[in-house]
């Protein structure tokens, strides 16, 4: 469709209503109810769920945590909300940029294979780097 819809419906719809689900409902209650590692984790593997579909799941994981620790953090769903436009933004506009377009994975557009893998690798640093951070997290209010 046209751009302004991809927009409107990923960018600026979905994102509100999956911020107002998964951190909003789901993780402000189960935050009342049990440890919030726990809490932030159920929830963001409820975000994966429920974008039903296997190839976005560990990314979605990934990105529920870091958006259910920024709503932990600062008790803002506004600030989860912008973090979820951008990401979603970003990828909106990367699918319309013609390299990028009929592509399944990055390393597919970029014709360098050392360029490809460094940018998995840093990638996998950056997730390693959240999840060392995460654990040493005190999940204490």
């Amino acid at each position: 469709g046209p751009l302004w819809v991809s927009i409107l419906t990923t960018a600026v719809f979905a994102p509100f209503f999956e911020e107002w689900l998964c951190r909003g409902m789901v993780l402000r209650g189960l935050l009342q109810k049990m440890h919030p590692a726990w809490a932030i984790m159920i929830s963001a593997i409820f975000f994966a769920l429920i974008h039903m579909n296997p190839w976005q799941g560990i990314p979605a994981f990934v990105i529920g945590c870091i958006f259910g620790i920024a709503y932990w953090k600062t008790g803002s769903l506004k600030l989860t909300m912008l973090m979820h436009m951008t990401n979603n933004l970003t990828s909106v506009i990367m699918s319309r940029i013609p390299k990028f377009a009929d592509c399944d994975y990055l390393f597919e557009a970029i014709d360098n294979t050392l360029v490809s893998v460094a940018v998995y690798c840093m990638c996998t640093i950056i997730v390693v780097f959240f999840i060392i951070k995460m654990l040493k997290t005190n999940f204490t209010k």
